[in-house]
């Protein structure tokens, strides 16, 4: 029932920043993008994006932006966007040469801050990823009420794996065909070298992104990424 279904795009780049997501879907300029953390999902500087007109005198072909890769006991930071079918199509789009595929909804969790060590000491404890039995009285801090109903989905869904020990089918499941969370992964996946080097500008725009929620949401997602 596509007709009835909220979808979710879960940003871990450039779309972590709400200036760049208004760029492709103005209609988002004002809309909440909820932190949350994912499981098997892992950053990587591996896509490449080859510049449209070459110039003969530079060794510089194209640029390498942000990837992610799936991989058992990782996980990835980042931000669940509520769109509608429009703001989809233009993401689609604007993700040229990644594939739009659906993440599972029990491997998403909220975002809880943590508590700096010391105030002005610039050290940060790490995020702490809350497990099934925890989450589901902790979503108070949550500010999208259809991403809290997400979240409170996800939950189930693992509660139900826990008790019967056994894997959810969330195709069968109720919520996971009312909510689908949308990741874009690269078609190709090639490290960065001297012909598609990693651009400054560009880590700038998801550090922006970033620090729009808080210093350890940056510091946590520059923990995760890998090369």
């Amino acid at each position: 029932m596509d007709r009835m279904r909220q979808n979710f795009i879960f940003g871990y780049g450039s779309l972590i920043c709400p200036l760049s997501r208004a760029v492709t879907a103005p209609s988002l300029a004002n809309c909440l993008a909820e932190p949350c953390e994912v499981e098997g999902i892992e950053r990587t500087w591996s896509a490449r994006v080859h510049r449209a007109k070459r110039d003969k005198d530079s060794h510089i072909r194209g640029w390498t932006p942000m990837g992610v890769r799936g991989r058992k006991g990782a996980f990835s930071n980042g931000v669940l966007i509520c769109v509608d079918e429009e703001e989809l199509k233009r993401f689609d789009v604007r993700e040229g040469g990644y594939r739009r595929s659906k993440i599972k909804l029990s491997n998403i969790y909220p975002h809880f801050e943590a508590s700096e060590m010391e105030e002005g000491s610039g050290a940060v404890v790490a995020m702490e990823i809350d497990r099934p039995s925890e989450v589901h009285h902790k979503l108070d801090h949550v500010k999208c009420p259809k991403c809290r109903q997400l979240f409170e989905a996800a939950d189930r869904m693992r509660r139900r794996a826990s008790s019967d020990d056994t894997e959810v089918n969330e195709a069968d499941s109720g919520p996971g065909d009312e909510l689908a969370v949308w990741c874009y992964f690269q078609e190709q996946s090639i490290p960065a070298d001297r012909s598609f080097p990693i651009t400054q500008s560009y880590i700038d725009i998801i550090l922006r992104g970033c620090l729009s929620i808080s210093k350890n949401f940056a510091r946590v997602g520059l923990s995760q990424l890998q090369l």
